[in-house]
C-alpha cells in the first residue's frame, strides 16, 4: 500500500478487516487520508500513527493496538461508527471531527495520567461526546459537562482509580467495575439508576469516598455496591461525606465486608434497600423514610454502633441475619421493625418503643429471663413465625404486648395481652399471669370453650387482663 502525504487511501467494502498487512513495517503509519465509507474496517496493527487524517463517512472503523498515537484527525460522519480500542492516552487521542448522528465508543483502555477528561460535547470526543464506554478508563478524573450528564457505560466496562468530577447519569444499566477504589468530587451527584458497581480488584482495600465535602449517589435498583467480585476478603468502606439513597442492594459476590461510614438512605416509597453482604459494620448513619423499607439479610453479620439507625414514621426495618444494635432503635410512631431472625433478650433492651411497632417473627429464648418491652408507647406484635419460649414478659410505660398468630411456650406475663381482631395465641406448657399487687401467680388451664392449645379473639382487639386477686 502507498501511504504518501497529501493523498487519500480509500476503502469501500461491504467489510474489509486488515491486521498489519497495511504497512510492512512493523505498524501503520498514515502521513494522508485513510477513509473508510462503507461496511467495517478494523485497523489492528501493533503500532499505529495517524498525523494525517483517518475519515469513517458512512461505515464502521475499529482500531486497536498496543502503542497507538494520533496528532492528526478523527473524523466520523452521520451514521458512522468509531471504535477506539487498544492502549491509548488522553494525549494521543488527537482531534476529531464529529457530524450529528455520529458514533465514538471506547473498547480499550484508556489512560488518563491523573489528567481530567470530560466525556461530554465540549471534551475531546467532540459534538456528541463519548457513545458508550465497554473498555476501561484508568487514573485520573472523568467529567460530563453537558447540560445533561449521560454516562453509556456497558456491562463490564472499568474504573480504574478514577474521581468522578461532575454529575453523572449512568444509563448502561448493566454494571461497571471498580478497580483501585472510586472517589467522587464534592457537591456532585451521581444517578445510577438500576447500574450495578462491582468492586474488582485484588488489592483487599477499597473506598468509596469523596475527594472533599459530600457527594450524593442516587440508586433505582441494582447493586450500587457488589463487593468481592472475582476475590475473597475485601473491604469496601463508605467514606461519611458520601450519601447512598434509593434503593436496591449492597451486597457481596464472595466473602467480603462493607463498612458503612456514611449515609444509606432507604428513600423510596415501596421499594426495598436490601443489605446482604458478608459482614455490614454501621459507623455511619441507616436511614429509613415513611414508606420505604430498609432490609438486612439473613447470612449477613451486622453491627451498628451509636445512634446510627434513623427509622422514620411509616418506615419499615427488616432485621435478619445475626445483629448488634449498640445505641438504641428508637421505633417511633408508624414506624415497624421487623424481627425475622434469632433476636436476644439482651438485643431487645436496644429496642427503644416511642409509639411504632416491633413484630417478632422467629423464636425468642426468653427461658429463666424477663424480657422488658421497655418505652413510652407502642407494641410488641407476635406474628405467624413470632414465639417465646420461657421467661417472663414485662412492659413500662404504655407499651403493649399483642399477638396475629404468635405462640407462648411457658410464659409467665406480667402484663396485658392483646389479641389482634381476626387474630389468635398458641399456648404451649401453661401460661402463668404475674398480679404484681399480691405477689401471687394465677395459671391459666385450658378448659372448654378455650382450645387446649390456642386463645382466640372472641370479639375486636380482645384482651386477656392480668388476673384479679382471689
Amino acid at each position: 500500500m502507498a501511504n504518501t502525504a497529501g493523498q487519500t487511501f480509500t476503502i469501500n467494502p461491504t467489510t474489509f478487516t486488515n491486521g498489519v498487512d497495511l504497512d510492512p513495517g512493523p505498524g501503520v503509519n498514515i502521513a494522508g487520508t485513510l477513509r473508510a465509507t462503507a461496511g467495517t474496517l478494523a485497523v489492528t496493527p501493533t503500532n499505529w500513527s495517524n498525523i494525517g487524517a483517518i475519515e469513517s463517512t458512512g461505515g464502521t472503523l475499529t482500531i486497536t493496538g498496543t502503542n497507538l498515537s494520533n496528532t492528526g484527525t478523527l473524523s466520523v460522519g452521520a451514521g458512522s461508527i468509531l471504535n477506539l480500542g487498544g492502549s491509548l492516552t488522553a494525549a494521543n487521542l488527537g482531534t476529531f471531527s464529529r457530524t450529528a448522528g455520529s458514533t465514538v465508543n471506547l473498547t480499550g483502555i484508556l489512560d488518563l495520567s491523573s489528567g481530567t477528561l470530560d466525556i461530554g460535547s465540549a471534551g475531546i470526543f467532540g459534538s456528541g461526546g463519548l457513545s458508550s464506554l465497554s473498555g476501561t478508563i484508568k487514573n485520573g478524573t472523568l467529567i460530563n459537562t453537558n447540560s445533561t450528564p449521560n454516562f453509556n457505560a456497558l456491562g463490564g466496562s472499568t474504573l480504574d482509580g478514577v474521581t468522578l468530577g461532575s454529575n453523572l447519569n449512568f444509563t448502561g444499566g448493566s454494571y461497571t467495575l471498580i478497580k483501585n477504589s472510586l472517589l467522587l468530587a464534592n457537591g456532585i451527584t451521581v444517578n445510577l439508576g438500576n447500574h450495578s458497581f462491582y468492586w474488582n480488584t485484588l488489592n483487599p482495600t477499597q473506598e468509596l469516598k469523596t475527594v472533599s465535602g459530600n457527594a450524593t449517589i442516587n440508586a433505582a435498583g441494582g447493586y450500587p455496591i457488589y463487593a468481592g467480585y472475582g476475590g475473597t476478603g475485601q473491604t469496601v468502606t463508605i467514606g461519611s461525606g458520601i450519601t447512598l439513597q434509593g434503593y436496591g442492594y449492597i451486597g457481596d459476590s464472595s466473602v467480603a465486608t462493607i463498612v458503612n461510614a456514611g449515609t444509606l438512605v432507604a428513600s423510596t416509597a415501596s421499594q426495598t434497600f436490601n443489605i446482604s453482604p458478608t459482614t455490614l459494620t454501621n459507623t455511619g448513619t441507616l436511614l429509613v423514610l415513611s414508606g420505604a423499607t430498609m432490609a438486612l439479610a439473613s447470612g449477613t453479620t451486622w453491627t451498628s454502633a451509636g445512634s446510627g439507625i434513623d427509622l422514620q414514621s411509616g418506615g419499615t426495618f427488616n432485621l435478619n441475619g445475626v445483629y448488634t444494635i449498640t445505641g438504641g432503635l428508637p421505633i417511633v410512631s408508624g414506624a415497624t421493625v421487623n424481627l425475622q431472625s434469632g433476636i436476644t433478650n439482651a438485643q431487645f433492651s436496644n429496642l427503644l418503643f416511642q409509639g411504632g411497632t416491633a413484630v417478632l417473627n422467629s423464636i425468642l429464648a426468653n427461658t429463666a429471663l424477663t424480657l422488658t418491652l421497655a418505652g413510652t408507647s407502642g407494641s410488641l406484635r407476635l406474628g405467624s413465625l413470632g414465639r417465646i419460649n420461657g421467661g417472663t414478659v414485662a412492659t413500662s410505660g404504655g407499651v403493649t404486648l399483642s399477638s396475629t398468630a404468635g405462640t407462648l411456650d411457658g410464659v409467665t406475663l406480667a402484663t396485658d395481652m392483646i389479641v389482634e381482631d381476626g387474630g389468635s395465641l398458641t399456648l404451649l406448657n401453661n401460661l402463668t399471669f404475674w398480679v404484681p399487687t399480691r405477689k401471687s401467680a394465677l395459671t391459666a388451664r385450658p378448659v372448654p370453650p378455650i382450645s387446649t392449645s390456642r386463645v382466640a379473639a372472641r370479639r375486636p382487639s380482645a384482651s386477656l387482663p392480668a388476673a384479679p386477686a382471689a
